[in-house]
């Protein structure tokens, strides 16, 4: 790319490394800027390795086994037929390379030999992975990276919901893109340390992506920076407004209003709509069959209020999501209160909460799942951490992002941590 800058600068570099937590190196090199994480310390977790070893020697021996045969025969026949049976037994390599690499694996975390790199090398972000004497590397081209959101490994117990797993202790830092897929950096490495790595490499890929020496730069690139919880995401740095976002803001005498215009039947019911089309679609079918069936093969009068039981649940999925489609949203901050109108198909909804009531606003999950992906909404949490009011599940998860961050940062509410 013309005017991409290749290296950093003393200053970008040690800028970068400022902020980072103790244990990551910074090597500014002719490719770019390397970052290398520490070795990896599971503590009493790192024995999880020792199962991974054993799985790993015992597919290795069976693999072994497994080709054995062939091969012995393979080599004792002559032919065709040794050539296929030694053939027929080289296909269990993949499966010994695997077993191998298995406890290699489990070696590597139960004896902390591996340890992350990322390398953000001129148009590219690498992801490079180091376990003894294997080495992995993916990449992506920073043109397509949207935001970074500090992960967490997660377990889910009983009635207890989703729990981060060791407090934090296994975090890592996964980069959305678009269009490429995603990827993931600094794989199981306590929160605070992804978190240090996330900022800085936010001022790397800005610094060597754009370089106003050599063309026109009207604004500097934004790489928010999230951090997930078991519950949803908590962004910690400045977010921009979505190119495509339709919603306003609006600065009033004492305070500012976001005005939320209707999503549409299709991309604000989440798809709700059309799955009601299917189902009342289905029961005009399966009606009509029954209506015009011959007296005889008409079923008693008990099927008809069963059947009508469907059509409520019909009906209602079809108000639902022309209500969410059509629904407009003001959300307002004036006078020390926060105010929630919504106007949609049952009528209108007002909601006010006084400041000093509210922890935070942020995106989490709505409680409602579309092919097994929580529908995020937008949420105002008490000091307590609980929520008071949940809305505009309609909306795309980067405007939700977006109006949290702008309204916890002009109403000064704090960001909820972890606990």
């Amino acid at each position: 790319m013309h005017g991409m800058k290749t290296t950093l600068t003393a200053q970008e570099s040690a800028a970068g490394a400022g902020s980072l937590p103790g244990g990551i190196r910074v090597e500014n090199e002719m490719a770019g800027v390397r970052y290398i994480m520490p070795g990896r310390n599971f503590g009493k977790a790192g024995r999880a390795g020792i199962g991974f070893i054993i799985f790993g020697i015992m597919m290795t021996i069976f693999m072994v086994f497994w080709m054995a045969g062939p091969l012995k025969h393979g080599s004792a026949a002559s032919g065709e037929f040794g050539w296929i049976s030694i053939l027929f037994s080289l296909m269990g390599l993949p499966g010994l390379l695997a077993g191998i690499g298995l406890i290699m694996f489990g070696l590597a975390i139960l004896k902390g030999w591996g340890h992350s790199e990322v390398l953000v090398s001129r148009d590219t972000l690498w992801a490079i992975e180091k376990m003894g004497p294997i080495t992995l590397r993916f990449k992506r081209p920073l043109s397509a990276v949207e935001k970074m959101v500090v992960t967490s490994a997660r377990s889910q117990s009983g009635n207890a919901g989703w729990q981060e797993m060791g407090d934090g202790a296994f975090c890592a830092l996964r980069v959305d893109c678009k269009p490429e897929k995603g990827l993931i950096l600094a794989i199981a490495y306590p929160r605070e340390v992804v978190k240090g790595l996330a900022d800085s490499l936010t001022s790397s890929i800005s610094a060597l992506s754009y370089h106003a020496g050599s063309f026109s730069v009207t604004e500097e690139r934004i790489i928010p920076v999230l951090q997930e919880t078991a519950d949803g995401y908590i962004s910690d740095s400045a977010i921009p407004k979505p190119v495509s976002s339709s919603i306003s803001l609006q600065d009033l005498q004492d305070g500012f209003a976001l005005v939320v215009p209707p999503a549409g039947l299709f991309k604000g019911s989440k798809g709700l709509f059309f799955f009601s089309l299917l189902w009342n679609g289905f029961m005009v079918f399966f009606t009509a069959v029954m209506f015009f069936a011959e007296s005889s093969g008409k079923p008693p009068l008990p099927v008809y209020f069963f059947i009508a039981g469907f059509w409520a649940i019909g009906v209602g999925l079809l108000l639902g999501a022309i209500n969410m489609g059509k629904r407009h949203t003001m959300i307002a901050v004036v006078n020390g209160t926060l105010g929630i109108k919504r106007t949609g198909l049952f009528g209108t909804k007002e909601t006010r909460l006084k400041l000093d009531e509210i922890g935070t606003v942020r995106m989490g999950p709505s409680g409602m799942s579309v092919n097994d992906v929580p529908v995020m909404e937008l949420q105002v949490l008490g000091k307590d951490g609980k929520k008071k009011a949940g809305f505009l599940s309609e909306s795309k998860e980067d405007e939700l992002l977006w109006m949290a961050w702008l309204i916890r940062n002009r109403a000064g509410f704090g960001i909820r941590k972890n606990g």
